[in-house]
């Protein structure tokens, strides 16, 4: 199937830019935080060069689209086998959690299904923060001059109702059918005394006693309820929020596999083996892709004093003197113009034109004083 809109895809996208890490690659994505879903899947691309001599500029990326459980099941597989050899532990025993990562330090793959396409750093913070100490990943911080965020609307106000007319008859209303009511049940008691229908045909209530007591049990815990729940948390919990979309700046922080060549990855730390609880995994890249396996031991505890910075965008709040800052910073001389530019040589050739109206005499005020003075010369 071919896709016309291609080049503007992500996959399209890291497929290209992978090539010039490794031409011989696979990238493998999934969606960002999916969890576990039965309906996940996994994209494989690969980007095609056309070479001419020195020169190589991309010409298709190929794909591939299939369900998540099936990569699952062939790394559950390959993961809980040793070959001839009996296995002492293997990813589906709980002294060790296994995971793939993807270049961008994603979740791909994961004996936790629940933890698919979840940053790693949300997972084991402080095993994050070691891959970037030890060059695995390297961190590049990222800024977003032109991002939006929702700045909340207050919606409440100390000004109190208007008390319009309209509002007096209806308490009015409101007043005198409370008191025909009240009226009717003092007259009335025994007739206004009906059981719902619903509780009349699911009850056995053997006396008009028992269905008092039982009524008013009900009455007390639910009025418990809504003592416990009041009137303001409900409206704070379902209300809808309305917000007013306001220009700000976003920081975050961006993560990208470290290639090393075959010269230097003996000194990388994917050969490092695991020291207790001081280097608590081990790291090995997947043959053919963009992926790494990465082993932690679940015996040691996470150390909360590492801890990987957030891939998502938090908004830079910027003091007072942030005007000063651009009034005194952004002040570049500007250069005149070397030519005079008035014209374009295909300007007559353009068709796109806007729909406005052309600025010509009104032909309605034009018949107006036609008839006017055709008026004032027959009188």
């Amino acid at each position: 199937m071919l896709h016309n809109k291609a080049i503007d895809e992500i996959w399209y996208r890291r497929a290209v830019e992978h090539h010039y890490v490794d031409p011989s690659n696979f990238v493998y994505a999934v969606p960002h935080d999916v969890g576990n879903s039965s309906h996940t899947l996994v994209t494989v691309s690969h980007a095609i060069f056309k070479e001419d001599g020195a020169k190589k500029a991309p010409a298709a990326v190929v794909g591939y689209q299939f369900y998540h459980r099936a990569l699952h099941q062939l790394f559950t597989k390959i993961t809980s086998s040793c070959g001839d050899m009996p296995c002492k532990r293997t990813c589906e025993s709980e002294e060790l959690h296994c995971v793939i990562l993807d270049d961008n330090g994603y979740v791909i793959i994961s004996d936790s299904l629940q933890e698919t396409g979840y940053f790693f750093g949300k997972i084991r913070s402080d095993v994050m923060h070691q891959l970037v100490e030890e060059g695995i990943y390297k961190v590049t911080t990222m800024f977003d001059y032109q991002g939006l965020c929702p700045e909340p609307i207050d919606t409440s106000s100390p000004a109190t109702k208007l008390l319009s007319p309209t509002v007096h008859l209806m308490k009015v209303v409101n007043w005198a059918i409370g008191i025909a009511i009240l009226f009717a049940k003092s007259v009335f008691p025994h007739y206004l005394e009906v059981l719902p229908e619903s509780e009349h045909f699911g009850n056995n209530f053997g006396t008009h006693e028992e269905y008092n007591a039982e009524l008013h049990d009900q009455e007390h815990s639910e009025g418990g309820e809504e003592a416990a729940y009041g009137e303001k948390e409900f409206i704070e919990k379902f209300a809808i929020r309305k917000t007013k979309p306001e220009p700000c700046d976003h920081q975050m922080y961006m993560y990208s596999l470290v290639h090393y060549s075959e010269r230097n990855i003996s000194n990388s730390g994917y050969n490092r083996s695991m020291v207790d609880c001081t280097r608590p995994y081990i790291v090995q890249k997947v043959t053919g892709s963009n992926l790494i396996l990465v082993v932690v031991n679940n015996l040691c505890r996470e150390n909360s004093t590492r801890v990987a910075d957030s891939p998502d965008p938090v908004q830079v709040d910027y003091n007072m003197s942030l005007a000063c800052y651009r009034a005194y910073y952004n002040d570049f001389p500007r250069r005149h113009y070397m030519t005079c530019i008035n014209r374009h040589i295909n300007e007559s050739e353009i068709k796109l034109c806007g729909k406005a109206t052309n600025i010509s005499p009104s032909r309605i005020f034009q018949i107006m004083i036609l008839t006017l003075i055709s008026y004032v010369v027959l009188i």
